[in-house]
């Protein structure tokens, strides 16, 4: 019995380690992928800001974001236009998204 009770000692010496060590890369991988998903969707919100920005005045805004020329930087794609609202008149537009807790509003033509 005593070298079934070692083993024991000795497994669990073993497991213990190694479910910290797993529950320590599950949650920094976790916390990676969240970083790498808010960074896409930062640099979409860029990227679109700077197109609906360089529309002349007096040019139609467009009626929807798929009609912009977007390249997804950063890793993004087209599933993060889910993440936005837009409203368009043609004559001014708002963008909204919500971007790490934060509302994120975007109104064009800018006013000053």
């Amino acid at each position: 019995m005593r070298k079934h009770s070692e083993r024991l000692f000795w497994s669990t010496i073993v497991i213990i380690p190694l479910a910290v060590l797993g529950i320590w890369a599950v949650d920094t991988w976790l916390v990676v992928a969240d970083a790498a998903d808010g960074s896409a969707q930062a640099a979409l919100d860029k990227e679109i800001y700077d197109q609906l920005a360089a529309i002349p005045p007096g040019q139609s805004y467009p009626d929807s974001l798929f009609e912009l020329n977007l390249t997804y930087p950063d890793g993004g794609d087209s599933s993060l236009l889910d993440r936005f609202e837009y409203h368009s008149t043609g004559q001014s537009c708002t963008q909204r998204t919500i971007l790490w807790d934060k509302e994120i509003v975007h109104t064009f033509p800018v006013t000053k």
